[in-house]
């Protein structure tokens, strides 16, 4: 080698160049694994997604129910309801006026009377089917309250309260009870007088105590129950009949229920097509289905009955014929604006509405389901569907202007 130290030399001033040109051009970094998800999707899936992900979303919107308001109009022998939640705690059903009503599967009845007489049994007089006045023998009751009890549960003990006068104009108000939330009532109408339908059943299940108020004076019948620590004048009867009188400012009297629930089995007055038995009432769930002679349920519909939906009039138009099966499930905010026993006796008209997820009902052997699946409210809703079209195609377009900006970058 031709160099020395502090003497100009031509190659070494050229070595000196090539490593200064390498040192500012920094080596390009290269990166082994695998590639990013949108370099290994194929371009042809991204042009073909917004049909796939819409045919997904139809198939999941197709077996998607959802709930539609409805309204329920039908005519029915027995309805059984479960009460639902209310904004003031509790519901009311009742108010009309009766001639008599009779009080069974009870342990005890309490009420705060001012005047009791009791009849003597041997005048009861078969024709006219009252007493003389001189069979009624008054009760030291000394405004206490008294206690009706069951002498023997076996022999289906009741209590029968009607109007004083049998037969004749007086009668009885029966005012709205209060039924708590959760407790299950059963309307059903009843054959009395000679096979008419002048009657109906109330029972009340799941509820410990139901009020009962009247402001008239009127007869009770206890029939195997027993006034507890009064002293009869008659001894020990399997009948005895009652005068009661109770204030104005109580007139109540407090039932307790045995564990099958509380049964009125009250007798209207006159034309069943005043008042309605139930008014604005909230359920939970409602069955109307009833016992046959073998012991069987079935359909408890009589006369003919709609459900229909305002909102979706095409597809929730059911029409009930007798005798045809119905089931309401997964009732929410659902109200029954009225019940009224129809002028001629037969069956309760029963009309309600709220939100019901699935209508089944039947035809002989024919189960029919009726529901509403966000598919179809997808498709009767013009901006629902614009809605989901447009998310559709935007997000599938966003992603291949993604994967056109990194490839060119």
């Amino acid at each position: 080698m031709d160099w020395e130290a502090g003497v100009e030399h031509a190659g070494f001033a050229q070595l000196l160049k090539d490593v200064e040109r390498l040192v500012k051009s920094p080596p390009k970094l290269v990166v082994y694994g695998p590639k990013p998800w949108w370099k290994r999707v194929p371009p042809m899936w991204l042009i073909a997604s917004p049909a796939v992900l819409t045919a997904v979303i139809v198939v999941g919107l197709m077996f998607w129910s959802i709930p539609a308001q409805v309204q329920v109009e039908l005519t029915t022998e027995r309805v059984e309801i479960t009460i639902g939640e209310t904004a003031q705690g509790e519901a009311r059903i009742g108010g009309l006026d009766m001639q008599s009503v009779v009080i069974e599967k009870f342990a005890t009845l309490v009420f705060e009377p001012t005047a009791v007489e009791v009849a003597d049994p041997s005048q009861y007089r078969v024709k006219t089917d009252d007493f003389p006045s001189s069979a009624w023998k008054p009760l030291n009751v000394d405004g206490s309250k008294i206690t009706v009890g069951i002498k023997d549960q076996t022999r289906h003990p009741r209590v029968t309260v009607e109007a004083l006068t049998a037969g004749g104009p007086d009668t009885i108000h029966l005012d709205p009870m209060a039924i708590a939330p959760g407790a299950r009532i059963t309307l059903e109408m009843r054959k009395v007088h000679g096979g008419t339908k002048e009657g109906f059943t109330l029972q009340v299940a799941g509820q410990k105590t139901v009020t009962i108020s009247m402001h008239n004076p009127f007869k009770l019948i206890a029939d195997q129950a027993e006034l507890r620590d009064i002293p009869s004048p008659f001894g020990q009867q399997n009948e005895l009949t009652y005068r009661v009188t109770l204030p104005e400012q109580a007139s109540w009297i407090e039932a307790t229920a045995l564990p099958e629930g509380l049964l009125l089995s009250p007798t209207v007055a006159a034309s069943p097509s005043g008042s309605p038995l139930v008014s604005g009432l909230p359920v939970a769930t409602m069955d109307f289905t009833k016992q046959n002679a073998y012991g069987e349920r079935v359909s408890a519909l009589i006369g003919q009955g709609t459900i229909s939906s305002k909102e979706y009039p095409n597809l929730i138009s059911v029409a009930l014929n007798e005798g045809e099966a119905i089931g309401l499930e997964r009732l929410d905010k659902f109200t029954i604006e009225r019940i009224t026993l129809q002028p001629d006796g037969e069956g309760m008209k029963v009309l309600g509405y709220g939100l019901v997820k699935q209508v089944r009902t039947k035809r002989g052997e024919i189960p029919i389901q009726h529901s509403l699946t966000a598919l179809d409210a997808l498709w009767h809703s013009a901006r629902l569907a614009v809605f989901v079209a447009i998310v559709s195609a935007v997000f599938t377009t966003s992603l291949g202007a993604y994967r056109l900006w990194k490839e060119f970058k």
